[in-house]
């Protein structure tokens, strides 16, 4: 997500249909560059002049807001390896029109949503840095 992306050949802005210049949308923050829905993300997303931060919200179990795109905290949290978890796990739970096993952020409270530690956490994948989560425990 960069501003240049909003002008063509230099300095000429797009055109739009009222004519005023297009308003830049960093969706999840800068996720082209860094994890979604982290602080770093959004601040990344400011730096290059994005407007507007759009998050994707997913109620937690206690019916608090989080930002996150994937209900399923097994592709980008350590939930997999914290034995506390471990009775959380759902098999072949319906997420968009697909069965996924997992843990899912609207079948925990907000505390157990915190204490998640935020990432890339997939099989085989570098270790991973701790990035920080709006609302996170850290």
């Amino acid at each position: 997500m960069t501003v240049a992306a909003a002008k063509t050949g230099g300095d000429k802005p797009l055109p739009t249909l009222d004519g005023k210049p297009p308003v830049v949308i960093g969706h999840r923050g800068a996720s082209g560059y860094l994890p979604e829905h982290t602080l770093e993300a959004y601040q990344l997303a400011i730096d290059q002049g994005a407007d507007v931060i759009e998050p994707d919200l997913i109620s937690t179990k206690d019916g608090v807001l989080i930002a996150r795109h994937d209900p399923n905290l097994g592709t980008s949290t350590d939930v997999a390896s914290k034995p506390e978890f471990a009775d959380r796990k759902r098999v072949d739970w319906p997420v968009d029109g697909e069965k996924q096993t997992g843990w899912f952020a609207h079948r925990l409270h907000l505390g157990r949503n915190q204490d998640a530690r935020h990432g890339h956490f997939r099989p085989g994948a570098p270790p991973a840095k701790q990035w920080q989560v709006p609302g996170s425990r850290r």
